[in-house]
C-alpha cells in the first residue's frame, strides 16, 4: 500500500490533502495495491473521495464492488465439468 492508500483507509483528511498537494512526480494517484485496488477504490469517505476526484483519480468501482463482481463471474468446478460434458 502507498502512503495515499494508508491515509485514505484511515480517513485522515489532512494527510490525504498533504499528499495530494505534493508535486505530481512524487505521487501517482491511481497506483494500485498488490490486490489491484487504487486509493479511490478503497475510499468510503465522501469528502476524501471528492478530494481524490479533484486531483484526477480515475472513478473506478469500489473494492467491495469489484470483489462481488469477480465472484459473480466465476463458476464452480462442477459447472465447468458439466459444460465440458455437453
Amino acid at each position: 500500500m502507498s502512503a495515499l492508500h494508508i491515509a485514505v483507509e484511515r480517513q485522515d483528511k489532512a494527510m490525504v490533502r498533504y499528499l495530494l498537494d505534493l508535486p505530481i512526480k512524487a505521487l501517482t494517484i491511481d497506483i494500485a495495491t498488490y490486490a489491484g485496488f487504487t486509493p479511490y477504490q478503497i475510499c468510503y469517505n465522501d469528502e476524501i473521495r471528492t478530494m481524490l476526484e479533484g486531483a484526477g483519480a480515475e472513478k473506478l468501482p469500489h473494492a467491495e464492488d469489484e470483489l462481488d463482481m469477480s465472484m459473480d463471474e466465476t463458476s464452480s468446478d462442477e459447472e465447468d465439468e458439466e459444460e465440458v460434458r455437453k
